[in-house]
């Protein structure tokens, strides 16, 4: 690509935010169209992670993995794609947007398929340094092992649903645990991106939930009540969700002294988990259904 190529494409991208989608989509189109044909496959493919280096452009294209330091090397001209150490390469998220939606739209079946394939190569990278499918706790990984369990969850959430928000539930814990409120508002993001393409009513309430856990840790206690308490008026919630979000009410009343309230979350949480015959969730509730009026909180 000639300088005056590229300067005029940057030029074009800075300009962006005043111009249409089909812009954009001239743009992309014309940059690709002065490579090959297997480089313009390897670039949409490389859209479906949210970074991409030489041994992931290999498991996305299995058939071309003896190609991926030259398709590689090829992808790292082009004008939208900026390095990101020590990962690899990225997309403008407005490029790889475009590329995501162009791909799905074309062939949703290839979609799907890209996705599974990243996810079995984050969860083997994962699994080769000792981290599994159990709890994982944040202040044990490194930088590395953290951005591929995230790229895992986010892949998983398209190709699992369920499994994907069982290990977005796993993780937010985690996160919660060891005061990582950043990193929890990442896994939340990634599931409110999911949800907004395949709306699922539990779903929607389990983020909302999420949300109001972080409003509580940034101290914005009167909204996180609020939230819990819409969620609470929503239909068909699985008992044990419902224990969660009094527990958690109970929790939040009790921080800012709103004893009567917090003692009567608590033993509305305490009765259904008695119901559901959890043993260890009902004794642990029990004293806090019984809080004295000076506690502290």
């Amino acid at each position: 690509m000639t300088d005056d190529i590229l300067a005029w494409f940057q030029k074009s991208l800075a300009e962006l935010s005043q111009q249409g989608r089909s812009t954009l989509a001239e743009m992309v189109d014309i940059t690709l169209s002065r490579k090959g044909q297997d480089v313009v496959v390897a670039a949409r493919r490389c859209a479906v992670p949210s970074w991409f280096n030489a041994d992931l452009l290999a498991a996305l294209a299995p058939e071309a993995a003896g190609q991926a330091e030259v398709l590689l090397t090829e992808l790292r001209t082009l004008p939208y794609v900026r390095e990101l150490n020590p990962l690899g390469y990225a997309y403008r998220s407005e490029v790889r947007d475009y590329l995501l939606t162009r791909l799905r739209a074309e062939d949703e079946a290839q979609h799907t398929v890209l996705h599974r394939r990243a996810h079995d190569y984050f969860d083997q990278k994962l699994r080769a340094q000792g981290i599994g499918g159990e709890e994982v706790s944040w202040a044990s990984l490194t930088e590395e092992q953290a951005d591929y369990l995230r790229e895992k969850l986010y892949h998983l959430l398209f190709i699992e649903p369920a499994q994907g928000f069982e290990l977005l539930d796993r993780l937010f814990r985690g996160a919660h645990r060891y005061h990582l409120l950043g990193e929890a508002a990442t896994l939340v993001a990634f599931g409110r991106d999911h949800v907004a393409e395949s709306p699922s009513p539990l779903n929607h309430s389990r983020l909302r939930y999420y949300e109001a856990v972080l409003a509580h840790a940034h101290g914005r206690w009167e909204e996180a009540i609020r939230t819990l308490q819409e969620i609470l008026r929503s239909k068909d919630l699985p008992l044990d969700f419902q224990a969660r979000v009094l527990a958690q009410l109970g929790a939040i009343h009790a921080s800012v002294s709103q004893l009567d309230q917090a003692i009567e979350a608590f033993k509305q949480s305490k009765q259904i988990w008695g119901r559901l015959k959890d043993v260890q969730r009902s004794a642990a509730l029990a004293n806090k259904s019984r809080l004295p009026k000076d506690w502290p909180g």
